[in-house]
């Protein structure tokens, strides 16, 4: 990442559930983060590749030297792959390569991350009657029709922005942190 993520967000449930995304950082657009350490299995990031594929326009696979050969072999070409090494007790990440915009990117499906309400508040510009009415499905693809994919990744990234605003707010309210 060359800057600083205007929000980071852990566990963020993509694909109705079917997969849950480790970490996703937001600047113009989401870009997912999947860990996977020396006791965790590569084959089963390459089984959710699918479905951040359909959502993501970018992912980029953190891992441990133990697993990182297999990962060049394995994980989709256009994924970022990121190294974690121990030195010294400390962490050093290295770049192995940078991801890069996938074509699998589903536009409607990208919108189904967002919650209904998040849905009409991205859809207000377009002027839809009643859109509170509509449920998700038709929410997303009303949306995924009229923004273009750099747009609508724009707008997906507010939205989890002020969605993660919003929970750091409640939860501090709530005397949670």
């Amino acid at each position: 990442m060359s800057k600083t993520p205007r929000v980071v967000l852990e566990e963020l449930r993509v694909h109705n559930g079917n997969a849950i995304a480790d970490v996703v950082a937001i600047n113009d657009f989401a870009h997912c983060y999947e860990i996977k350490g020396d006791n965790d299995s590569i084959l089963r990031a390459v089984k959710q590749s699918h479905y951040y594929d359909l959502v993501f326009r970018r992912t980029t696979l953190v891992t441990t030297e133990k697993h990182l050969q297999r990962a060049l072999l394995l994980v989709p070409t256009h994924w970022g792959l990121i190294c974690a090494r121990l030195r010294n007790q400390d962490v050093k990440l290295s770049y192995v390569r940078a991801a890069r915009n996938n074509l699998g990117f589903d536009k409607k499906l990208a919108v189904m991350t967002l919650w209904k309400s998040e849905m009409v508040e991205v859809a207000t510009p377009l002027n839809i009657k009643n859109a509170n009415k509509l449920n998700r499905e038709q929410l997303s693809e009303v949306i995924a029709s009229n923004f273009s994919a750099d747009d609508l990744v724009k707008s997906i990234g507010n939205s989890l922005t002020l969605r993660a605003g919003l929970n750091r707010e409640i939860s501090q309210h709530v005397g949670y942190m």
